[in-house]
């Protein structure tokens, strides 16, 4: 398998609802209008809590000058991507977790994952990349993108036989599952036009989509995750914002599969805990479950299958106990009572 380190190198970054305003003018024409704009790499996700923004160094150069005295939280490290390859075919989520997300967590590596309709991307932390490579050696072939060529990594094998210790995996954070149906697609660029209007409104004014409160919908999640890398466009979102698009523009297969959610944690989990992702991934990848994983700034979602819903609670129901790194308490896995 290859391991190729690509070009992009990014920035992950949070607005609050409240402070977007000042941002929406060059948001929309990172996601919008991605042909005036040297950015490659641009992930738009919002949630109830926040919006996410992950965007290399030509796209942060479009935002306004002194974001962060206008809300914006910007975490402090620079993020390198990684994307995982067998032969010609894409790695697929199962494989990247037991080659990379695994190996990481392990080695005590926090990650970032972002998974789009075409791949699956790890984000590793720049300072971090010498370590992440050693680790994964064993695994891959490491390459390393420059101005579009693959140049072989160098790596010191002679190291290899002398592994670290184990560290320890972050402690297990409550699980929530959200009863809202998703949709997980692709869209052309030539596309976008005839969707502008609809894309304004589910991305940046998300209070005009806000259900009517009901019984079951504090029991959903808001989100809403857009894509842009390389000029590949990923879209997730509520298959009842499905009716806010022009017919047959986003989903024009009805029997397209749909998705269901699941949340890790109530508070914000860590840059530097490791092994959040693997939390997740690794039982679910045990059982040859597919997963859609997107890392937020406050926390993580997963998608998997309707088909494989039950499957996957099974699964998570099991996980096992976990012991607090520091004062020794034993963490029950909690599954909310907002399952359907």
């Amino acid at each position: 398998m290859e391991l190729h380190i690509l070009e992009h190198r990014l920035r992950v970054a949070t607005v609050k609802r409240s402070d977007l305003l000042p941002f929406i003018g060059s948001l929309i024409k990172l996601a919008l209008l991605h042909e005036t704009s040297k950015s490659k790499f641009f992930s738009f996700t919002h949630t109830s809590r926040d919006f996410t923004i992950i965007l290399d160094e030509e796209g942060f150069k479009a935002l306004p000058d002194q974001a962060e005295k206008m809300g914006m939280v910007i975490q402090s490290s620079a993020w390198l991507v990684l994307e995982a390859t067998a032969g010609n075919d894409d790695a697929g989520m199962t494989t990247v977790t037991r080659n990379i997300i695994v190996p990481l967590a392990d080695r005590g590596l926090s990650i970032f994952c972002l998974s789009t309709c075409q791949t699956d991307y790890v984000l590793v932390r720049e300072e971090d990349l010498p370590s992440v490579t050693q680790c994964l050696a064993p695994q891959f072939c490491v390459f390393r993108e420059i101005e579009g060529n693959s140049e072989p990594v160098t790596i010191d094998r002679s190291q290899n036989g002398v592994h670290e210790a184990e560290a320890k995996r972050a402690i297990m954070y409550p699980l929530h599952f959200p009863t809202n149906n998703f949709l997980v697609t692709s869209l052309q660029p030539d596309m976008i036009p005839k969707i502008t209007s609809s894309l304004l409104q589910v991305l940046f004014y998300p209070e005009t989509c806000d259900p009517i409160e009901t019984e079951t919908s504090s029991q959903k999640e808001q989100f809403v995750s857009y894509s842009l890398i390389d000029d590949r466009i990923s879209l997730v979102l509520d298959v009842d914002l499905l009716d806010r698009f022009p017919d047959n523009c986003i989903c024009v297969d009805s029997a397209k599969e749909r998705w269901r959610m699941v949340n890790t944690g109530v508070q914000n989990t860590g840059f530097e805990e490791c092994g959040i992702v693997a939390q997740i991934a690794e039982p679910l990848a045990s059982e040859n479950i597919p997963i859609f994983y997107l890392s937020t700034f406050l926390t993580d979602h997963t998608l998997v299958p309707e088909t494989e819903w039950n499957r996957t609670l099974t699964v998570l129901s099991h996980r096992e106990e976990c012991q607090d790194q520091d004062d020794g308490v034993i963490v029950e896995p909690n599954i909310s009572t907002s399952v359907s």
